[in-house]
């Protein structure tokens, strides 16, 4: 994987070889491996993953909604039976 790391470190660092065939003599003269080395050849983030043996990776993250400094919605004020949830509307007759 450090072959990979600093290739793309490489990368980053010298924008001329992002484009053109700089990206790809600088393929040609990195060691890595073949399933690597096609991968970065093709762009392709799922076989470079693939390849490192790196699988997807998932987060959920659980607490509150907007953190805790944000402003919550006023509470109601009790209605005419004393709670805060709207009463049912009346029936019509029609």
């Amino acid at each position: 994987m450090g072959n990979v790391i600093d290739f793309l470190e490489r990368v980053g660092r010298d924008a001329s070889l992002r484009h053109g065939d700089g990206f790809a003599e600088a393929l040609r003269e990195h060691e890595l491996d073949d399933p690597q080395r096609a991968a970065l050849a093709g762009l392709d983030a799922d076989a470079l993953r693939l390849s490192l043996k790196q699988g997807v990776y998932l987060s959920t993250q659980m607490g509150e909604p907007f953190g805790p400094d944000h402003e919550r919605a006023p509470e109601l004020p009790p209605d005419d039976d004393g709670d805060v949830e709207p009463d049912d509307p009346p029936e019509s007759d029609a």
